[in-house]
């Protein structure tokens, strides 16, 4: 599990990370890549109207991380990256969205959320 610095964690976060969890393991669901964030407003968008704690794919080929600053990776996802990753003076999401592009990694997207990013000006209003 990886959190960037300035995340803010959403009320009952433990209880619903659980859950979340929980979930994935009883569905069987297959990943590489997991997103429990808000990504700062521009995590693709859920494919029903379902308001229930529920994992989904990305919408789009190589949107993976689309600025998450909350992420669970498998250990058998970092072992592919570490032989692929170089340093870079880009972003992290960047990179990340190109070695899990890279490695056909199964990524989903937890919603709602359980984690916002605290610098980001749209929920700046979550860190009072």
């Amino acid at each position: 599990m990886i959190f960037e610095s300035d995340v803010i964690f959403l009320d009952g976060f433990l209880d619903n990370l659980a859950e979340a969890m929980n979930i994935l393991t009883s569905n069987k669901s297959d990943w590489d890549f997991l997103s429990i964030s808000s990504g700062a407003g521009l995590r693709p968008r859920r494919p029903s109207n379902d308001e229930k704690l529920g994992w989904f794919p990305s919408n789009g080929f190589y949107y993976h991380t689309r600025t998450t600053d909350a992420m669970i990776l498998k250990v058998s996802m970092l072992e592919k990256i570490v032989g692929t990753f170089l340093p870079v003076a880009e972003v992290l999401d960047w990179e990340l969205n190109y070695q899990l592009t890279l490695h056909k990694s199964k990524t989903l997207w937890l919603d709602p959320p359980l984690v916002r990013q605290g610098s980001s000006i749209h929920t700046r209003e979550y860190a009072t």
